[in-house]
């Protein structure tokens, strides 16, 4: 008995300490402060209270968050699990919640009311003056699950919703709204809905700003009713000079199914550049069909979209696209830059085939079949967006035929222009990874059209095959080409690029590039070139060449006496540095009577300049010849004052050896000699 006693006097003493500490004004601070740490461990909020008043049954409190105060005041029962209790909301910032709300809120309103019930059944009744408008309301729980709302807004201001969601002031209007919902049942919904914009208005000042959009004075309004009657008839209209969008239709709750239309007609996209935060412009129209549930719902879409005459069926699963089939026909390329506020790079009109059996990601299965047609590249836009200098005449036309196969995107491509013609046999892109494969074939049939690019003069037709791949930020380029009597390979990975030729023809080489063609012979060598830096080294082997009539090599024999067009080099290399335009070569030539040496011979690709020192001796007659000028017809001088004094030497000797022989002994003649050494 003692043993049990001693128990229930501890037991006694723990429920009144606890008492004392919970609900009594000596324990009433202690248990504030250790809410105050929770609220700032959970939330980072400071919060600190003025007042806690927490007894056995009624609480008294006033908490202070930076400029923000919550009231709560009344009477609740633990053992009833019942309150009656008045708040008090006097959000003066917002601000403060930002980080918490994940948003950027601004401004602030008051929130005033009454709760009161139990577990079983509860009722709010309050007021609020959210964006300065009138606002009352009357809410019943069950289970704290909405059971009936009456809900009156009255002028609630459309910039300070907006400003309270931390956007911008785009459009003002007074918003009205009824809303009575006796029932929340499934099967018995009862109630209604209404929803009034009046007096709407865009700031075009403030849209221009964000996005750069010009709008003339738009007013707008907004029309919206729902009847709930077991299941929901809705209409909605939204109706300014700019646009005009209407839906109607029902939902059944019970399977959330709904059967309803759409017609959008909107004279100038920008108006919605807010909602979807990017700067779209021009006018959209569109109407359709929405029909289903929440498992399987089918949209179907009418509309001009770029002034194309568009029709696709779309099926949702769970509201993830599903399947997509449709057509779009001649969407004008000119209508869509400007309707996504791009530069209009290109004008053509692009048929495309929609066949996509399995939308899913990951699940890709389908078709489409992309005609583009009647194109011409706007060389104005070019120049001001890549400063190139495209050529006037640049008509272009392409198909695109895509499989669609689980992560994989495989297109087959046919390119055709005045410029270049394209062709790949499988581009395939990985959504996975984001890589991408292909292989093409570049048919140029003159190469002097790629002037705009290379920005110099070339001669002939080409055809170059290769492959890239990219994945990451890595890229890797190969190409090669049987062309120019021989044939040449390159490899570029990210900026790095060397090219290997193999036995091309100078003379093809030089008239592709519509310089004199002074030399015949094969060229084997490598180029290594950063296309970031610009800078780049060449190493060729010629020899076996020799040179072909020109200016230089007439004045050469003329001096001489001697035809060195007879001569085959065995020896002929070249180094050159690139360093953007500007190339510097080096040249060691060598036959059995001609050497060839040049030191940093200057050559301006840009200006299609060239400036060449070449030092040259033929048998035992020395010379400096000197290329100045144009690369297409350079200016040649040379300097051949002691080739001409040993040629004259040489004459001089042959008269005296002719005349001196028959009169003077071979000492006399000798001693003669040397005096026209």
């Amino acid at each position: 008995m003692r043993f049990i006693l001693l128990v229930t006097g501890f037991l006694i003493f723990m429920f009144v300490g606890t008492f004392v500490f919970l609900f009594t004004p000596i324990g009433n601070p202690i248990v504030g402060g250790i809410v105050e740490s929770k609220i700032k461990e959970n939330t980072g909020l400071d919060a600190k209270f003025d007042k806690f008043g927490l007894s056995w049954g009624s609480i008294d409190i006033d908490l202070k968050i930076a400029k923000n105060q919550i009231l709560v005041a009344g009477d609740y029962s633990l053992f009833g699990k019942s309150f009656d209790l008045n708040f008090d909301l006097k959000l003066a910032d917002l601000s403060t919640f930002s980080e918490l709300a994940g948003s950027e809120l601004q401004g602030g309103f008051n929130l005033l009311g009454k709760a009161s019930g139990d577990l079983g059944y509860a009722k709010v009744v309050g007021t609020s003056d959210i964006a300065s408008s009138d606002t009352s309301f009357d809410i019943e729980l069950t289970k704290f699950n909405p059971s009936k709302i009456i809900a009156n807004i009255k002028n609630a201001q459309l910039s300070e919703i907006l400003q309270l969601a931390g956007q911008k002031n785009y459009a003002k209007a007074d918003i009205n709204s009824d809303i009575l919902i006796k029932d929340f049942s499934q099967n018995s919904l009862d109630g209604i809905v209404k929803l009034d914009v009046s007096n709407g208005k865009v700031d075009t000042k403030v849209m221009k700003e964000d996005f750069g959009i010009e709008l003339p004075q738009t007013n707008f309004t907004i029309n919206a009713n729902a009847l709930l009657h077991k299941n929901v008839d809705f209409d909605l209209i939204f109706d300014s000079n700019l646009a005009k969008i209407s839906t109607d239709g029902n939902i059944q709750p019970t399977d959330m199914s709904i059967l309803g239309k759409y017609d959008i007609k909107i004279q100038e996209l920008g108006l919605f550049s807010p909602i979807i935060n990017y700067p779209l412009k021009g006018n959209f129209n569109a109407n359709g069909t929405i029909k289903g549930d929440d498992k399987s719902l089918d949209i179907t879409l009418l509309s001009d979209v770029a002034n194309s005459a568009t029709n696709i069926a779309l099926n949702l699963k769970n509201f993830e696209p599903h399947s997509v089939n449709g057509t779009i026909k001649n969407l004008n390329t000119q209508s869509l830059f400007n309707m996504i506020s791009l530069p209009n790079y290109a004008n053509a009109l692009v048929d495309v085939n929609l066949k996509i059996n399995n939308a899913k990601m990951g699940e890709l299965d389908g078709n489409i079949i992309t005609n583009i047609k009647n194109g011409v590249f706007v060389p104005k836009t070019i120049k001001d967006e890549f400063d190139i200098n495209m050529p006037q005449s640049n008509k272009f036309r392409a198909d695109i035929n895509t499989k669609l196969d689980n992560s994989k995107i495989n297109s087959s491509v046919d390119f055709v222009s005045t410029i270049a013609n394209l062709n790949t046999k499988e581009t395939l892109f990985d959504l996975e990874d984001s890589s991408l494969n292909s292989d093409f074939k570049v048919n140029i049939s003159d190469l002097n059209n790629l002037y705009f690019i290379t920005e110099t003069k070339l001669i002939g037709a080409m055809e170059i095959n290769g492959d890239i791949q990219q994945k990451g930020e890595d890229l890797t380029l190969n190409i090669h080409s049987n062309t120019l009597g021989g044939s040449f390979k390159a490899n570029m990975i990210n900026e790095k690029l060397r090219v290997d030729i193999n036995s091309l023809e100078i003379l093809e080489i030089l008239k592709m590039l519509d310089y004199g063609q002074f030399f015949k012979g094969k060229i084997t060598g490598e180029i290594t070139y950063n296309t970031l830096e610009k800078l780049g080294l060449v190493n060729a082997d010629f020899a076996g060449g020799h040179f072909t009539k020109n200016d230089m090599t007439s004045l050469i024999a003329t001096i001489t006496g001697i035809d060195i067009l007879k001569e085959t080099f065995s020896k002929a290399t070249l180094q050159s540095k690139i360093d953007k335009n500007i190339i510097k070569t080096n040249l060691d030539m060598s036959s059995s009577v001609v050497d060839i040496k040049t030191k940093d011979a200057h050559l301006d690709t840009e200006a299609n300049k060239i400036d060449a020192l070449l030092e040259m001796q033929v048998a035992k007659y020395p010379m400096k010849i000197k290329l100045t000028g144009d690369t297409a017809s350079p200016n040649i001088s040379i300097d051949g004052q002691k080739a001409v004094q040993e040629k004259v030497k040489e004459k001089i000797n042959k008269e005296l050896d002719r005349t001196l022989e028959k009169n003077l002994d071979e000492g006399t003649k000798q001693l003669l000699k040397g005096l026209f050494k």
